[in-house]
């Protein structure tokens, strides 16, 4: 795409604009009057107002918009808002003459758009207004505005107070190793029978780095709200490693039972009685059992190495198990996956009644398989209406959405909702999503991310430590060379950035 801009607005806020209409679109630098495809957006500011000017076209069709957004009385926002919600409405009417579809999220672009209904309703405080708002200026459908302001009020009574949120912590335990790999998945997961052979080697870093970070929780006086072990799929493990991994996190956290433990078991394939044994008895609360779908045809299509027989097997068993949460991932708009098969598994799936059931939009990213063979529909109508069903009959079923996160490349443009029966909503999920507090993170491809409190209870800095994305990087980064200067490093980026906090709970102590 040819994209010119004009006037004081992020190129990258119209680029992730764009990208709403024009997915896998790309934004060259040189050579642009080449490209088939042209977008000229111009933004000033005027005293009613912000003015933007749109033209969409190629050599075929152009499309011109123009708007005037006014601010409201009731919903302040900065100047530069002003422009990006102008030129948003302009390219949204644009884009919808040209492409003949519309964006059901409007011009929200961003991974938490129940960010944008929280700090509507802390202007507005009230519900109806807050969707009047996520309507009329953002574009986002009646239905999304209501689901967004639902997730937003859901989150508000759920998250705790600044004062112990600045306290608490999560844990966060990556297992990059999956039995094979899905047709649509981009995570760093290893599945070839080489890789594999990395995880003992894995598992002794990975519990040598569980053991520093309970020191350093320790040592900077947090308390640990939660842990996830996520992966690819932790059950890829047999059950004698994961009794040594959630030994290892036991004994390095002071043999304490967590408030709240999650295990993505994930693939049912991989589920057996003797590894659900091992995580009962170290206190698991919470574990997935992940099917996506019951339909065996999308199943085999998606290169899933399990039927829909394997997933009520692994559920039975999970159920038996004794661990009191259980959550259901489906997807949304799988390839073959018709509205009526999608809509018949989610109610087969509500007639199990699992705590927890999470609903993911299909989403292909660049290194997935599906993506080269250009099977699935990308535009998305079919998934509008699957997901739209998919929700309709989880709520009737008495579940409440509770968490909520977008991602590129999602057919529609659409979401993925988190549901739970009332009072077992997983608190990690929004602790990670709506970045409340700190989070600790070991394993390959995983983040620890820091926030920090002002001393008024706003949420002010957040920093993130990565660490090596695959797992040979991350045995290499974590040999006896290298491992003493990065968790030097660690620990001088942890005082370095809570600072007062730190010196703070010393002085506690040396009391």
């Amino acid at each position: 795409m040819n994209l010119k801009v004009y006037g004081e607005i992020s190129a990258y806020y119209v680029q992730t604009l764009c990208l709403i209409f024009f997915p896998g679109e790309h934004f060259p630098v040189s050579d642009a009057e080449n490209e088939e495809l042209t977008c000229t957006v111009s933004v000033e500011m005027r005293p009613e107002g912000a003015f933007s000017s749109v033209v969409l076209g190629n050599c075929c069709t152009t499309e011109t918009a123009h708007y005037l957004h006014r601010p409201l009385n009731d919903y302040p926002v900065s100047d530069d808002r002003l422009r990006k919600i102008a030129a948003g409405k302009a390219f949204l009417e644009c884009a919808q003459r040209f492409c003949k579809n519309t964006s059901p999220w409007g011009m929200l672009t961003g991974v938490r758009p129940a960010k944008v209904a929280s700090e509507i309703f802390s202007f507005v405080g009230n519900r109806e207004r807050t969707e009047e708002i996520l309507h009329s200026v953002y574009d986002v459908s009646a239905e999304k505005a209501s689901l967004c302001t639902e997730v937003s009020l859901a989150e508000k009574r759920l998250i705790p107070s600044p004062e112990k949120s600045r306290k608490a912590c999560s844990i966060y335990i990556a297992i990059p190793f999956c039995p094979s790999r899905c047709a649509y998945c981009s995570f760093v997961s290893f599945t070839s029978p080489h890789l594999l052979s990395l995880i003992p080697d894995y598992l002794d870093s990975l519990c040598a780095d569980i053991e520093f970070i309970a020191s350093e929780v320790e040592r900077l006086g947090f308390e640990v709200a939660s842990v996830y072990i996520g992966g690819g799929t932790p059950t890829t493990l047999d059950e004698f490693q994961l009794d040594r991994l959630l030994t290892a996190l036991s004994t390095s956290f002071g043999g304490n039972a967590f408030p709240e433990f999650t295990v993505e078991a994930g693939r049912p394939d991989t589920i057996t009685r003797e590894k659900l044994a091992v995580l009962k008895d170290h206190e698991v609360t919470r574990i997935s059992v992940n099917t996506q779908t019951l339909n065996d045809d999308v199943l085999r299509s998606i290169g899933r190495s399990h039927s829909a027989d394997d997933f009520y097997r692994a559920y039975e068993i999970a159920k038996m198990s004794g661990i009191p949460d259980i959550n259901v991932d489906l997807i949304a708009a799988l390839p073959g996956e018709t509205p009526a098969s999608a809509l018949c598994g989610t109610r087969r799936i509500t007639d199990l009644a699992p705590r927890n059931i999470t609903v993911h939009s299909f989403s292909v990213k660049k290194s997935a398989e599906l993506r080269s063979k250009n099977t699935y529909d990308s535009v998305g109508e079919q998934a509008k209406i699957s997901l739209s069903g998919m929700h309709s009959a989880i709520a009737d079923a008495g579940y409440l959405p509770y968490y909520m996160y977008r991602q590129k490349n999602t057919v529609g443009n659409l979401e993925n909702v988190g549901f739970s029966l009332p009072g077992s909503e997983c608190m990690y999920n929004i602790f990670m999503m709506e970045e409340v507090h700190t989070i600790f993170a070991a394993g390959a491809s995983s983040v620890t991310k820091f926030v920090r409190y002002s001393p008024d209870g706003r949420l002010s800095d957040i920093k993130r430590i990565f660490e090596p994305k695959y797992p040979y990087e991350y045995l290499r980064e974590h040999s006896p060379e290298k491992l003493g200067e990065r968790r030097k490093a660690f620990s001088y980026a942890a005082d370095e950035f809570f600072g007062k906090e730190r010196s703070l709970h010393e002085r506690r102590n040396a009391k």
